[in-house]
């Protein structure tokens, strides 16, 4: 138990509520950029419209290309669907968090020979349809992938219940890192039926 400020102490029950938000958002900070993200979403009242006909390849990107992007790689390729990922802030060659490494074990999807790869505008053509983590990442890339004839969406708005944003697991709770990558073992189950039946 820990004293408040009032020099009373504070029982478990006062800590609930901090610990729900850390393990379902990750952070104070994702919990906010989901919201906000969700808003304008709401807000725009529009949803991008694939084509998937045309979609030869799922192109994951996150931030470092170490957590988020290679797991969402791995797991597609489980269902013989091409997949590529990359980091917009990656260090080239770097290995695979090791938390990462250790959660998709329980999807049955081994990252341990993964390295990191660093965006590149050049790798992305017609048939790629472009799948950020975020909408500010979607915001950073919009220009390669027009430039490369490629398609451009959020992975959380093939989740059942749509999340334009899944906050990096990077450095969070035990509890946040399983709920994000069932987020989006679930988001590539809605890809796989959509590829499937193109």
């Amino acid at each position: 138990m820990e004293e408040s400020s009032d020099g009373k102490m504070k029982g478990p029950s006062q800590f609930k509520p901090m610990m729900v938000l850390r393990d379902r958002y990750g952070s104070v900070e994702g919990f906010c950029a989901h919201f906000a993200a969700f808003a304008r979403f709401c807000l725009q009242s529009r949803e991008v419209t694939i084509d998937w006909s045309r979609v030869t390849r799922l192109v994951y990107v996150c931030k470092g290309n170490v957590c988020r992007s290679p797991f969402a790689e791995a797991l597609t390729k489980t269902h013989a669907i091409p997949a590529r990922s990359f980091g917009i802030h990656a260090t080239t060659g770097t290995r695979v968090d090791k938390r990462a490494r250790e959660v998709a074990r329980k999807f049955n999807v081994d990252l341990s020979g993964f390295e990191s790869r660093l965006w590149t505008a050049d790798e992305i053509g017609p048939g790629d349809l472009v799948l950020c983590m975020e909408p500010g990442q979607c915001a950073e890339v919009s220009r390669d992938v027009r430039a490369g004839g490629g398609q451009l969406t959020l992975l959380g708005l093939y989740n059942k219940r749509q999340r334009p944003y899944i906050h990096d697991p990077y450095g969070m709770s035990d509890a946040y890192f399983i709920r994000c990558f069932e987020r989006i073992a679930e988001a590539v189950e809605g890809l796989r039926k959509n590829y499937q039946y193109r």
